[in-house]
């Protein structure tokens, strides 16, 4: 199920079908949970779709992400990273569990950070960059990751592939990732 949940919080697109052989109870409890997991969503009456008019559109609801508007990008950063999120980690050790994508190798850092709000992360974003810019170390599947100021690759197998994060400190941490095609060399 956490699966599923993950997928619905960054969904940009969720498409209900079929409500009409559901109570509208039934629908509207759903929406109320899908909204809770995905807040930053629109509904959308399903007309506003181009190619989504198919056959029966009272039995169809939809909720997106709003679109970016187009601005200049001139000023923007550019990251080497694809992804940043922060975590509140408790002490102990985790699983992260990688399941099998087109990529061979994953490039990650882990570092402390000191909200875990969008300013929390932006503060260490500087750090990731810096990392990113240095050699990552290979970590072979099995492998444990740590906080620190490495970057490091992982293997991915094929399949699901797990790794340990060791956590000596319980806080918050910045996870960012760059996917790869990279391979380990023995």
């Amino acid at each position: 199920m956490p699966e599923v949940q993950e997928q619905i919080a960054f969904a940009d697109v969720i498409l209900l079908n079929k409500i009409d052989l559901v109570p509208p109870s039934e629908v509207d409890r759903l929406e109320a949970r899908i909204k809770s997991m995905n807040a930053v969503g629109e509904d959308h009456p399903l007309q506003e779709l181009p190619g989504r008019d198919g056959p029966h559109p009272e039995r169809w609801r939809l909720r997106s992400r709003p679109r970016a508007r187009k601005r200049s990008q001139v000023l923007e950063p550019e990251y080497p990273f694809e992804w940043g999120g922060v975590y509140a980690l408790d002490r102990g050790t985790y699983e992260l569990l990688l399941h099998d994508g087109p990529d061979s190798a994953m490039s990650v850092c882990l570092v402390p950070a000191g909200s875990a709000d969008a300013a929390g992360l932006d503060a260490v974003k500087t750090s990731a960059v810096l990392l990113f810019s240095e050699e990552d170390e290979p970590l072979q599947a099995g492998g444990s990751l740590e906080p620190g100021q490495k970057l490091v690759r992982l293997q991915l197998t094929g399949g699901a592939t797990r790794f340990s994060i060791k956590i000596e400190q319980a806080g918050l941490y910045a996870l960012f990732n760059r996917a790869s095609s990279r391979r380990i060399q023995d």
